[in-house]
């Protein structure tokens, strides 16, 4: 055998493939429990959540049943941004309290939270409006919506879809039909305007006419055409600038609603407040924060530009606006406070969900504003180029001044005559267009909405998801558990296979056996053992301290305390047998082989047992260890208690002694808890501690059992100090001459790590079996008790606890095989 290679430097082993198995058998029921657990809860969750159902319908936008130059008037606004405007509006807080009340929607929550989380939790997850894009040149317009609504009642969920479908066909005829009535009075305005000044100049000229019949000039044609392509010019900009004011009308259509919205919203409630607390409007700050910002803007610019400059100009405009605002809200703030002082605290107020929501309209109505403002710089820049053509106009009209002055007066009155002609004739197109829009308005022949598909009733919830949450539990509880698995398997430092023992012992394993004893005596045996080994160290200090004090009881054999020692010098062994073990074999008494019912000993007469099977494989090597080198006397023992030695030593015995001729001594030498004994029947005593105080003879201790070449030696009765007794020269001698007398003598002994017995006992034998038992003997342990037996000889180890598929593996079959003799 090799010797050991500083057991206690052994690092863990890497698993592989079949460990992961092993660990996950092992494991399983800790591995099932959590995602058996997680499916129950998974399912309970999926089962009480309601259903939730989702109604949607689809609105189409049909383009307008006309050319589409009738409507080439900037009254045409962008689908998508319609489509927004109109989400806003049905949105807010007004339109969706009055759909919650008349669907009586959300009963649970109305008990418990105020309506304006209902609102907006009802505007965040329950309402959808979903833009839906053309293909090809169309893909970025808007060519239908989608309204969808979720709710837990589907027929609930059906009606209110089909009431915001409602909803927004009805907003988006009245936006219409107000744009273009607004439309139709300015331009209506503008062309009595321009009316009346072509007449105004026709009449001038037609005045002129008649006072100077026969004297018209020619006009000279490269000055007219100038003027005349300069006139085209101011045309142009004089069409640029009508676009900008109409665009600016529209603009102001816009804040009109929006303003009236805001008048909705803002229409105060009389509450009662001290004086003192009158609320401050945050607007008014912001106001007064925004003009400073300007201010200091406009201070900036002027240090760098001059006060023609368009951005000054903006931002003078953009002020002015601001202080007008300012002072109306200021003016709204002086009367909230002297209204307060006149009625002694009663105010009139705003609700605070009334006033997040004017807020948002004045947000959007001051966004507006600045569009209005960039119109206005917009047309600055178009009158800057208009004044420009007009210089340029009087430029060539310089080079007329050699005509006569009623020449002058004839062609100043033509160009003006042509210009509002001009002027008169596109607003008069612009105001055909106006009214054939109107027109088309009234007959729904415009652009307009149309439900493609109405609300649906849905038949099936979309949430929950049962499946995904029943299986997702599933998985987070087998997760869980691989988890736990992993984390315990970590933790147990135990030998849990053949493949740990042979890693961490480097020893010959010479048999696997299953597991003899349940778990519960193993755990009562543990606590006993426990108890017993702490009994049996306290009841050794107590003797040593009566001892060094001077106290003088009788020892175990009956002398004094101060007596001279006996001798341990080993003496050489006798050339014959002593009297008392000449014919032994033939002079003991036989007993009857009569076990207790929960021992796990094997039976001759049922050879085909599988622990029978695993110590005759035992059996088998020990002799073929025989063979090689002289063994007779062999320690049993195990790292800790509990591990199954004493049940391993009586079968080993059992099983050599079921070879004919082959005469066994099984001897119970832990003096501390014995068990021998209990298993076979017998009386404890006398034993073998009666024989070491001179207290019986061989004869009177050893017994053989009837059928059996096996004969047992009991332990004897309890000793205080049982390592002392160990000690004895007679204890090698009685292990000398029983080796004349029997083909093996089986030791069972105490554990290694708890009692030096068996260490001392290895070095009066031939040779020493270690027991492991997986899943109990850990790595610590087993490396501690090897290096604890130091260079004493130990012919292998036997595995406790082994699971079937390690008791029929390829390994046991061979070995099995190769040792075996015929019984």
């Amino acid at each position: 055998m090799q010797p050991l290679q500083d057991p206690l430097a052994i690092q863990h082993r890497a698993l592989d493939v079949e460990d992961y198995i092993d660990v996950v058998r092992r494991h399983r029921s800790l591995i099932l429990a959590p995602m058996l657990a997680g499916l129950v809860i998974s399912v309970v969750v999926a089962f009480l959540w309601p259903d939730t159902y989702v109604s949607s319908a689809t609105i189409r936008v049909l383009p307008p049943q006309v050319p589409e130059g009738l409507l080439s008037m900037p009254l045409t606004v962008d689908m998508s941004q319609r489509v927004n405007q109109m989400t806003q509006s049905i949105l807010s807080r007004a339109t969706l309290t009055n759909i919650i009340t008349t669907h009586s929607l959300y009963p649970r929550e109305r008990k418990r939270l105020p309506m304006e989380d209902i609102i907006e939790n009802m505007r965040s997850k329950a309402v959808f409006v979903t833009p839906i894009g053309g293909g090809g040149e169309n893909r970025t317009k808007t060519l239908a919506f989608s309204v969808a609504f979720k709710y837990e009642n589907r027929v609930t969920a059906q009606r209110v879809c089909q009431d915001l479908v409602t909803k927004f066909i009805d907003e988006n005829v009245r936006e219409r039909a107000s744009s273009s009535s607004q439309m139709k009075d300015f331009v209506e305005d503008q062309w009595q305007t321009r009316k009346r000044d072509l007449d105004a100049i026709e009449e001038q000229m037609s005045k002129f006419k008649s006072a100077n019949v026969g004297r018209t000039p020619e006009q000279q044609g490269a000055t007219f055409s100038a003027i005349n392509g300069i006139e085209t010019r101011m045309t142009n900009i004089n069409a640029a600038l009508g676009r900008v004011n109409q665009d600016r009308l529209i603009i102001e259509n816009q804040i009109s609603i929006l303003k009236d919205q805001l008048k909705q919203v803002t229409t105060p409630t009389v509450e009662t407040v001290p004086v003192a607390l009158v609320p401050r409007n945050d607007r008014l700050v912001t106001l007064e924060r925004e003009i400073a910002n300007f201010e200091t803007r406009l201070q900036g610019l002027r240090e760098q530009y001059q006060e023609s400059h368009p951005d000054i100009k903006a931002s003078i405009g953009n002020l002015q606006i601001l202080k007008k605002e300012k002072d109306r809200l200021q003016k709204t703030q002086d009367e909230l406070e002297a209204a307060a002082k006149k009625t002694g605290g009663s105010i009139s107020g705003l609700r605070p969900e009334a006033v997040r929501e004017a807020r948002s309209l004045e947000a959007q109505i001051q966004q507006l504003m600045g569009r209005i403002e960039a119109s206005k710089m917009e047309e600055e820049s178009y009158k800057k180029g208009l004044q420009d053509a007009d210089r340029a106009a009087r430029t060539l009209q310089g080079t007329l001044a050699t005509l006569p002055s009623s020449e002058k007066e004839y062609e100043q009155l033509r160009l003006s005559a042509m210009m509002a002609r001009r002027d008169f004739e596109e607003i008069d197109r612009m105001r055909q267009r106006a009214n054939a829009a109107v027109e088309l308005e009234n007959r729904k022949q415009t652009e307009k909405l149309e439900v493609l598909d109405q609300a649906s009733l849905p038949q099936n919830p979309t949430e929950p998801k049962r499946w995904i949450i029943i299986l997702g539990g599933a998985i987070g509880g087998l997760i869980l558990g691989i988890c736990f698995a992993g984390a315990k398997e970590m933790k147990d430092s135990t030998l849990k296979n053949l493949k740990d023992v042979r890693a961490y012992t480097q020893l010959t394993i010479l048999g696997c056996i299953p597991l003899l004893e349940n778990d519960l005596v193993v755990r009562r045996r543990r606590r006993l053992t426990w108890l017993a080994w702490s009994t049996a160290t306290l009841m050794s200090r107590v003797h040593d301290a009566l001892r060094r004090s001077g106290v003088s009881p009788t020892d175990f054999q009956g002398q004094p305390r101060n007596s001279a020692p006996v001798s341990r010098t080993l003496s050489p062994p006798p050339a014959i047998l002593p009297p008392d073990f000449e014919n032994l074999l033939e002079r003991i008494q036989e007993i009857p082989f009569n076990p207790s019912q929960d021992a796990h000993l094997i039976d001759a007469s049922r050879p085909h047992e599988a622990p029978s099977e695993e110590f005759r494989t035992l059996r088998t090597r020990l002799n073929h260890l025989q063979s090689l080198q002289p063994i007779h006397t062999v320690v049993v023992t195990s790292p800790s208690p509990a591990e199954g030695k004493s049940m391993a030593a009586v079968n080993l015995a059992l099983a050599e002694s079921h070879l004919a001729g082959n005469n066994t001594l099984l001897c119970d030498f832990d003096f501390r808890r014995p068990l021998v004994h209990n298993l076979f029947q017998v009386d404890r005593s006398p034993g073998i501690t009666d024989y070491l105080l001179g207290k019986a003879t061989m004869e009177q201790i050893i017994k053989k059992v009837a059928g059996t070449n096996l004969s047992i030696l009991p332990a004897g009765e309890a000793v205080i100090n049982p390592l002392e007794l160990l000690n004895l020269d007679k204890v090698r001698e009685l292990l000398k001459n029983l080796e004349k007398v029997f083909n093996w003598v089986i030791l069972d002994t105490p554990p290694l790590l708890f009692a030096a017995d068996a260490n001392l006992l290895s070095t009066m034998s031939d040779g020493t079996v270690l027991v492991v038992r997986l899943g109990v003997t850990t790595v610590d342990s087993i490396t501690r008790a090897i290096q604890s037996l130091c260079e004493n000889n130990i012919l292998g180890t036997v595995v406790n606890g082994a699971r079937r598929g390690e008791l029929y593996s390829k390994y046991t079959y061979y070995h099995t095989y190769y040792y075996s003799k015929p019984d």
